[in-house]
């Protein structure tokens, strides 16, 4: 197994001979075989034990066996004690997931303070298969089905082409004591169940199921690899590979793409949308448009026919009002210039060149609210801001982004929009007060 396992890391280039590892060693047969591997090849090594407390005594067997383990190693040994039922019960959500959630979070903090190159697991070939069946029973696309890689981020899998097998035929060869944990013999979880009643039935049918589809998942990597690749260079292309902005896609672009579906999904995903809401997605875009979805961190909405994405603190005005006195030189996101006429009056949505005496001060920015109107600049009727925003074609949440400019009780910007009418700058404007919108800018000065 040391020669399998060596080669596996240098093909993968896992880790160097000099790096210092963190080994995740909870005691059972698995990461028990990984740590004294790592030791018989000369590995710099810390164990680090995680104690949930969710099986009573066995759990405090668990951890007695790991520092004991550890002691007959002289590998350095760590224990942590995690409240996994209680981080289970605060974010509704599985045991199991909790209990995942934690510990890699704890490792890589561990990882961080104590200077290691990556984190070491015991995954190997049985438990690669299991995840490959329980992800194509969830339908997963290329990458589910590919299961665990070598590497993701800072946790390396160097035992994955090693069989269950192959693992206990170590164990046994070293006479190298392991712990069992009692819930792995319950099926009453999914992957439990394919590892103790599906996997056995499909091997009934076939005897050297295993292997192929060990096969079958390395064909799966090389298959995701390439479309991951692909993906990666069409969401550069479309400007969509930064979530953390607003950004756009037409419906009519993404059809012309190669697996649309997939990579509407790699798109969405990046902003928390799972599998399932991708698909609906997917299903209504050709609907009407303001049809509205949500994940944890962003919207996204459909407006004509084209897609709009955005965190959800950038899609909505919320904001406090700011007052403006006639001596203010920034406020908020406004930048202002009191000038004297003759002066050069810029024609840009970003900037609002007013006539001064006809201000009342302070002005007040401030959120668009429903039923605010104005007369807009070339028009001598009133119209409801929001219709003309829906005559410029902005979208729902460019709507609800929308700031304004009041002087007494009249709008005299719709900022980034259209000034109001009656407070243009003519041949007897006397004062000028220019504003730009500066986004980026949220500092207020008086």
């Amino acid at each position: 197994m040391q020669h399998s396992v060596r080669a596996y890391i240098e093909q993968h280039q896992l880790f160097s001979r000099h790096d210092r590892l963190l080994v995740a060693l909870s005691g059972g047969p698995d990461s028990v075989a990984l740590l004294s591997v790592l030791c018989e090849m000369g590995y710099d090594c810390l164990a680090v034990h995680v104690n949930f407390h969710l099986r009573g005594e066995e759990s405090d067997r668990d951890e007695a066996f790991a520092r004991d383990f550890c002691r007959r190693l002289g590998v350095a040994c760590r224990v942590e004690h995690l409240p996994a039922g209680e981080y289970a019960a605060a974010k509704k959500i599985s045991i199991e997931m909790a209990a995942r959630e934690l510990r890699y979070r704890r490792f890589e903090e561990i990882r961080r303070e104590e200077g290691l190159a990556v984190i070491v697991t015991g995954h190997h070939e049985d438990d690669n298969i299991e995840t490959f069946l329980l992800n194509l029973l969830r339908g997963s696309g290329p990458q589910g089905l590919a299961a665990m890689r070598p590497r993701n981020g800072y946790v390396v899998r160097p035992l994955l082409e090693v069989s269950r097998a192959d693992i206990m035929a170590w164990l046994a060869a070293r006479d190298l004591p392991y712990v069992l944990d009692s819930t792995n013999a319950l099926a009453d979880c999914r992957r439990n169940r394919i590892r103790l009643e599906l996997l056995p039935e499909i091997e009934k049918i076939e005897p050297s199921a295993r292997a192929l589809i060990a096969r079958s998942i390395a064909l799966q990597r090389e298959s995701a690899d390439f479309c991951r690749q692909e993906t990666e260079r069409a969401l550069c292309r479309l400007g969509l590979d930064n979530a953390d902005r607003l950004t756009r896609l037409a419906v009519a672009d993404l059809e012309k793409e190669a697996l649309p579906e997939s990579l509407l999904y790699a798109w969405l995903s990046r902003a928390g949308f799972d599998a399932r809401s991708v698909e609906v997605v997917y299903r209504h875009r050709h609907d009407i448009s303001g049809k509205q979805y949500e994940s944890a961190s962003h919207r996204l909405l459909l407006d004509r026919a084209i897609w709009l994405l955005a965190p959800k603190e950038e899609t909505s005005a919320d904001g406090q009002e700011t007052w403006i006195g006639e001596e203010a030189v920034r406020a908020a996101f406004l930048e202002l210039e009191h000038l004297s006429m003759p002066a050069v009056i810029v024609r840009r949505r970003d900037t609002a060149c007013l006539d001064a005496d006809k201000l009342q001060f302070p002005l007040l920015l401030r959120p668009l609210r429903r039923g605010d109107s104005f007369v807009p600049l070339g028009m001598d009727g009133r119209r409801l801001v929001s219709d003309y925003l829906t005559d410029c074609k902005r979208s729902r949440w460019e709507k609800q982004q929308t700031w304004v400019l009041l002087s007494g009780e009249e709008i005299v910007w719709v900022v980034g929009e259209r000034i109001g009418q009656h407070y243009r700058v003519t041949d007897r404007t006397n004062r000028m007060l220019r504003i730009t919108c500066r986004p980026g800018n949220n500092d207020i000065e008086s």
